[in-house]
């Protein structure tokens, strides 16, 4: 077993000695889904998201994560789309925010709720308020798989990872 799996089966433990067993968890509201938050809102600036003040309720797969200072990114990923999500830890968040960065892992599953916003950069987001592990992917998945051999032996990865199939199926 690799030291990646060990680490995120101790973060699994952790999470159930505070009572947060994700597997635990058996429903998560969604008011939205992540195409229609995308369709619906790309077009409009930071301005007008700003104004409009929408509250989203979605779930997904955590695709990608990254932490700058106090700030934490992630791609949370729907069946075709993909949105990135944004968490402060200056706004009051800490226990969120150390929650977020410590606990969550690419491949986790996520129910989020939060404002839809811009980025500086113009990239469509959800400002987090709250959000749930609804389950810990306890394996890492890996970027790509290459051998045609593997990706048919191993279809649940190819389907995680590779966005073109998983249009197709």
């Amino acid at each position: 077993m690799s030291s990646e799996t060990e680490l995120r089966k101790e973060k699994l433990q952790r999470l159930k000695e505070n009572q947060q067993d994700p597997f635990q968890i058996n429903n998560f509201f969604q008011n939205t889904d992540i195409s229609t938050i995308v369709s619906q809102f790309s077009p409009l600036s930071q301005k007008e998201l700003k104004e409009k003040n929408v509250f989203v309720s979605v779930a997904g797969r955590i695709s990608r994560l990254h932490l700058i200072g106090g700030l934490a990114f992630a791609d949370l990923t729907g069946p075709t789309e993909k949105i990135q999500l944004k968490l402060s830890e200056n706004e009051g968040n800490q226990t969120k925010f150390k929650d977020f960065s410590e606990l969550l892992d690419i491949g986790d599953i996520i129910g989020v709720k939060g404002i839809i916003c811009k980025t500086n950069r113009g990239e469509l987001s959800i400002d987090l308020n709250d959000f749930i592990l609804l389950s810990k992917c306890l394996n890492p998945i890996p970027n790509k798989l290459i051998d045609e051999e593997e990706r048919f032996r191993k279809r649940y990865l190819d389907l995680i990872v590779n966005r073109q199939n998983r249009g197709i199926l």
